[in-house]
């Protein structure tokens, strides 16, 4: 993996009653590399290692123990031959008290900000439904909004750690709109996140029976 290559990682969840996975999905780009990641294989394999190393921990801190991050997949944008799963089978931590999640169309939003102006410079993530404990009248609790602002504290840039080199990657948006097809891989990184008090819908997590 060279510097400027951009890379998918893709979390995918399991809750009872979902439909199907529950997905969440960011891009980074590598913004320094030393020599354990100068190819795209390595680079790939290295961010997935700092992923769960940095940032896996405070992920599962905000999210209910009724869902189960089973996989990440990772899959590079710049060469698209690049890419494997890897398995996890971990829950959430936080505890519904027995009153469960709420429905599973309500979604934490994520707004991901690059300084841009536009939608193909902007980014947001749904996040998996929360539980009752964590959310009244459609507003998130402040200790949820803290843990979730905590995680992509943690997220947005990962490190190997390496002395005295380390790779970088920071949490970037891609857009396939303004990319060309088999060139130029056009992204913008990520300078800020927000998370929004007002939770947000994801119709197709649920079916209506």
């Amino acid at each position: 993996m060279s510097v400027n290559d951009v890379t998918k990682l893709a979390f995918i969840h399991s809750m009872a009653g979902a439909d199907g996975d529950i997905i969440v999905t960011h891009h980074y780009r590598q913004t320094q590399a030393n020599a354990l990641t100068q190819t795209v294989a390595s680079g790939v394999e290295a961010l997935v290692d700092a992923w769960q190393a940095q940032a896996q921990g405070d992920w599962l801190d905000s999210q209910s123990d009724r869902l189960v991050l089973q996989s990440i997949q990772a899959r590079s944008i710049t060469d698209p031959t690049v890419g494997f799963d890897v398995a996890v089978g971990v829950a959430g931590d936080l505890d519904p008290v027995g009153l469960g999640t709420t429905s599973l169309r309500v979604a934490p939003v994520v707004s991901l900000r690059t300084g841009l102006i536009g939608r193909s410079f902007r980014g947001r993530n749904f996040l998996p439904p929360p539980n009752e404990t964590d959310i009244e009248n459609g507003i998130l609790e402040a200790p949820l909004i803290a843990l979730i602002d905590a995680y992509y504290d943690s997220a947005l840039t990962l490190t190997d750690g390496q002395i005295p080199t380390a790779s970088l990657w920071t949490m970037t948006i891609y857009s396939p709109t303004l990319s060309l097809a088999g060139g130029a891989v056009l992204d913008n990184l990520v300078t800020t996140h927000l998370t929004r008090a007002v939770a947000g819908t994801q119709r197709g997590r649920q079916r209506v029976a």
